[in-house]
């Protein structure tokens, strides 16, 4: 079954004592002769920022900010590295707006987090106008969506 949505999954390897992340999304897999003592897989960390979800304790030595902020990082990195090869230096990082979607239940101590971390990423600076990065809730952000591409249903504003 094909699934279009990358996974937020990252592969860290411990490098001197220090585990950085390795791989990203789809391609973060264990592979064959890869010592599993020397790698960290994590997934659906961002989960852990919803205090209401009843979860088992985080017990990795990166902190569910840090991954959250290497997804960020490799995951952004990666997307304007695109952007800019398509359309060249007609936009520049520093002119990127951003829209993250986020669990409707996430309180505002969550998104702060996840605003903090799209910071230590490099996506936007604390000093930028707070418009600079939008988040916004899954249901908005689907039913935005449905509003501007399902013209069949001939939705309105406010439907």
């Amino acid at each position: 079954m094909y699934y279009a949505k990358t996974p937020t999954v990252s592969l860290y390897k411990k490098n001197r004592g220090k585990y950085e992340m390795s791989a990203w999304g789809g391609g973060s897999k264990l592979k064959k002769g890869m010592q599993k003592s020397e790698y960290i897989h994590l997934y659906k960390f961002k989960t852990h920022l919803d205090e209401t979800a009843d979860l088992p304790p985080w017990k990795s030595p990166i902190t569910v900010p840090d991954a959250i902020a290497d997804y960020l990082k490799a995951f952004h990195d990666y997307a304007a590295g695109e952007i800019e090869q398509q359309l060249g230096k007609r936009y520049t990082r520093e002119r990127f707006r951003y829209c993250l979607t986020v669990p409707a239940m996430w309180s505002d101590k969550a998104k702060a987090v996840m605003r903090r971390a799209a910071i230590q990423a490099g996506m936007i600076k604390k000093n930028d106008k707070e418009d600079r990065l939008m988040l916004v809730s899954e249901p908005e952000a689907a039913a935005l969506y449905c509003e501007r591409s399902c013209k069949e249903y001939d939705l309105k504003h406010g439907d």
